[in-house]
This record gives structure tokens, C-alpha cells and sequence, in this order.
């Protein structure tokens, strides 16, 4: 049984056998463009909120979405195929302050991101 996992990584396709990405076709045996523009909007979600100024998203309704994706896919997915979700939450990997320390930290610079 192959298993495979729905899991939002920087600039991925959102789907993972193991350590690589594969794509939707690859788990379910043939395309369905409806099913990949959602999950591609949902990764799309993840990138995107490195860019947002002030920091804010809903971790909740992304890992929700993330989870109803990953029913949807295994429905459709080859029969030996299990698969599974991870979960979300990169607030503590993406902290602005936390990425220097406070003496590195240049005070013209303060509440500027770069």
C-alpha cells in the first residue's frame, strides 16, 4: 500500500509519497482539473501568507480546507493508495522579530520588514 500525505510546503504541489512531491494524477490515475485548481489554490493559500503585512491567518480554516481536500482526494484515489494529513502552523516559523536577535537589531530599522 502506498502512502502518501497532503501536507503545504513552500512552493510544492501539496501532495507527498514519502519526501517527494507528486502530482494529483499520480494518487488518483488521471486528471481532474476541478480537483487540482483546489488544491492548487490551497498551496497558493500557504505561499501566500509569507507576504502578508500585518502578519495574519487563519490556521484553523486553512487546516480545515486541508483536511476536506484530503477526503475528496482519497476518494478518488487509486485503491492501494492511503492517504493522509499535516496538519499546518508556521506562526512560530515565520516570526519577523524572532529571526534576529534584539542586539542585531538596528533602532532606525525597528518595525521595518525586510
Amino acid at each position: 500500500m502506498a502512502k502518501c500525505k497532503v501536507m503545504a510546503f513552500h512552493r510544492s504541489t501539496g501532495l507527498w509519497n514519502r519526501h517527494i512531491q507528486v502530482r494529483l494524477e499520480q494518487i488518483i490515475g488521471c486528471r481532474d482539473e476541478k480537483l487540482e485548481t483546489e488544491l492548487a489554490e490551497w498551496q497558493a493559500l500557504y505561499d501566500d501568507q509569507f507576504r502578508k503585512y500585518p502578519y495574519e491567518f487563519d490556521w484553523q480554516a486553512f487546516n480545515r480546507h486541508g483536511r476536506e481536500l484530503t477526503a475528496k482526494i482519497q476518494a478518488m484515489a487509486l485503491p492501494c493508495t492511503e492517504l493522509y494529513y499535516v496538519e499546518s502552523d508556521d506562526r512560530d516559523f515565520f516570526n519577523p522579530e524572532g529571526c534576529r536577535s534584539s542586539s542585531s537589531i538596528n533602532t532606525k530599522d525597528k518595525g521595518r520588514i525586510a
